[in-house]
């Protein structure tokens, strides 16, 4: 059964406003689709879409704070499309089999496309959680805090195929998502991806059946992903809801509690630490400014983009480089540090484009490491408020290149690069060229799309003759690179090359065609 023109418009928006994923640069890939947008909806559309076999994703250790990582994945652009028009067409299925929203009792991913293009309901999220955990706790003595271990990286992939057919996906969708999944996993049948929006789903359709055991045992919690907050009057009851709760988990999914995340609070506790969750809590009065001062110019969208011209003289007073810096600095002495927060202020900072924080990440990129995606994402917003200051930034960021915490993770290394390919103003390209011989295939597709920004196709050129041992993911940022050679040269370049899948007929085709 193929999918829905709607539904693959409705994708193909949802990742060019709101892209693949928090955790990486948004791959360029996805400018030759929207380029093509009819053509690709006509070959999405036309076919079964088991037809079509997943593509190569690319996986990074990334930092959940100071000493633990995850394991993240990029999915390929053009599979992007496919689960997440998926998703969109099917997924209501899901959402009808789960607990009803208005019972507040399960907050995570609430399926609910907007015409904004958010695939979830932004009024059921990680805060609404805690001011629920608030009130309920008020009719109970102590609250029992659980956390599924490892949970993405657990989940049974029989159990999401089962889930799939019981909310009504057609098997040609399930085939596909399982096949994804599969390629994901070398053949392993458990795990699902971290790092995809999209992916959120079938985390939440594979706990359905634990859902609808906790309500049938009578349990009163609420659920936020894999945290779930039981309430019991009586520490011995909560007790027996962990025994109960664990026997469900293991019996269901051969999925088990994280040891050192089971706490038991009592009301007092639980009231605390739900106050201390509530999103909105300024770490000082200085940001509780900060923070109005934007709310006032984005309506209270924390998406919004505000410019910096339609702030007033009076109101872009209070943005100090000092009164910043020593709001980030407090984070960063807090122990143990908030990243959660500090990436909030960091994306409220990006949201404004000030460039007032500049200086202090660059400073301070070793510490930040949690947060590097969002720091890149600030660095860029405010470059646009800084432009005779970006080459002494890009000389900054080469540095950073050699910090020996940055040269041992990759994810760190892509974070910085990707940012010379999306802003030639920040230059030093022959810095990064002198990288290119001894960089990972990652690395190279960074380098490579940094001199597609800095106009250098004469280097583009020299690596033609390179192209056919690339691996996949610098094959294809090569060949959007290439639009950049003259278009005789491109054509006969791209004519040359063997037939490959889909997706890359399609690059290739935009790569060909006139500028």
């Amino acid at each position: 059964m193929p999918l829905d023109k709607a539904s693959i418009n409705w994708a193909l928006s949802h990742l060019s406003i709101l892209g693949d994923s928090d955790l990486f640069p948004k791959p360029v890939e996805l400018k030759p689709l929207l380029d093509q947008i009819d053509d690709v909806n006509t070959l999405i559309s036309s076919r079964d879409v088991s037809q079509f076999m997943p593509n190569p994703a690319r996986r990074f250790m990334v930092p959940k704070d100071e000493l633990s990582f995850r394991r993240a994945t990029q999915l390929n652009v053009f599979d992007s499309v496919i689960l997440t028009a998926i998703m969109h067409q099917y997924g209501g299925g899901i959402e009808k089999r789960r607990h009803p929203i208005d019972e507040n009792i399960v907050f995570s991913y609430r399926y609910g496309p907007k015409p904004d293009y958010w695939l979830y309901n932004r009024d059921y999220n990680w805060t609404p959680f805690w001011r629920q955990c608030y009130e309920k706790s008020k009719d109970y003595s102590h609250a029992l805090l659980l956390d599924i271990s490892d949970f993405y990286n657990q989940i049974y992939h029989h159990t999401i195929e089962l889930q799939l057919t019981e909310s009504g996906f057609p098997k040609p969708a399930v085939r596909w998502i399982m096949n994804l999944l599969k390629s994901l996993t070398a053949k392993v049948s458990r795990g699902i991806p971290v790092g995809p929006h999209a992916a959120h789903l079938l985390a939440e359709a594979s706990l359905i059946p634990l859902d609808n055991s906790l309500t049938s045992h009578g349990i009163e919690y609420v659920r936020f992903v894999d945290d779930i907050i039981v309430f019991e009057n009586g520490a011995e009851e909560c007790r027996k809801q962990l025994y109960q709760i664990a026997d469900i988990l293991d019996k269901q999914q051969r999925l088990i509690l994280n040891k050192s995340k089971t706490l038991l609070h009592t009301q007092e506790d639980i009231q605390k630490l739900c106050s201390e969750r509530i999103e909105d809590r300024p770490i000082n009065d200085l940001e509780k400014q900060l923070l109005h001062i934007i709310r006032k110019y984005s309506g209270g969208n924390p998406y919004q983009i505000v410019l910096l011209s339609e702030v007033t003289s009076d109101d872009l007073a209070e943005f100090r480089t000092d009164v910043i810096e020593s709001i980030l600095q407090e984070y960063l002495d807090s122990r143990p540090t908030d990243f959660i927060r500090f990436r909030w202020f960091l994306r409220r900072l990006t949201q404004i484009g000030h460039p007032g924080a500049v200086h202090y990440c660059l400073t301070h990129l070793e510490s930040l490491t949690p947060a590097l995606s969002d720091v890149c994402h600030y660095l860029l917003a405010a470059s646009q408020n800084q432009n005779g200051e970006l080459p002494d930034i890009g000389k900054e960021l080469v540095l950073a290149l050699d910090n020996d915490l940055i040269r041992t993770n990759e994810y760190f290394q892509i974070c910085i690069l990707s940012l010379f390919g999306r802003n030639a103003a920040y230059n030093h390209f022959p810095n990064l060229l002198d990288r290119y011989g001894t960089g990972s295939s990652h690395v190279k597709r960074e380098i490579i799309l940094a001199a597609r920004s800095a106009n250098n196709s004469d280097w583009l050129r020299e690596l033609k003759e390179s192209f056919l041992g690339f691996e996949s993911w610098t094959a294809t940022a090569f060949l959007v690179a290439a639009k950049s050679l003259p278009e005789e040269e491109r054509r006969f370049f791209v004519n040359g090359l063997p037939k490959g899948n889909d997706f890359i007929e399609l690059i290739k085709k935009w790569t060909k065609s006139k500028s």
